[in-house]
């Protein structure tokens, strides 16, 4: 004799999942969406608090270059980024910098 299948339970096991799994994909979607625009406020933050500790510059810069990983085609970001990399060059001009206005250069090349 075969077992017999419970479809009361199926059913409600099978509307728990998909609830889970709806909620995971609503709360990655939140979280996407918030983890950017959390980095840009961090880094205005940090680089409005550099002329206290220089450090901060550095911090600033680090958290515009996470930033710039979520929204790569964000050209006022990256505008921003070469500016303060340029403010923090002591003399010359670093690779980065060159590199990081070729990217705005091919993002729109009206700049």
């Amino acid at each position: 004799m075969l077992p017999t299948i419970n479809k009361k339970f199926l059913l409600k096991l099978v509307v728990v999942v998909a609830l889970l799994a709806g909620g995971l994909v609503l709360a990655h979607t939140v979280q996407a969406g918030r983890i950017p625009d959390s980095l840009m406020a961090q880094a205005d933050r940090a680089h409005e608090q550099a002329a206290e500790d220089p450090k901060k510059g550095d911090a600033a810069i680090g958290y515009l270059r996470q930033y710039l990983e979520f929204r790569p085609d964000d050209v006022g970001a990256m505008e921003k980024l070469g500016e303060w990399l340029r403010l923090r060059s002591k003399g010359g001009v670093p690779y980065d910098l060159l590199r990081l206005y070729d990217k705005i250069l091919a993002a729109d090349p009206n700049r």
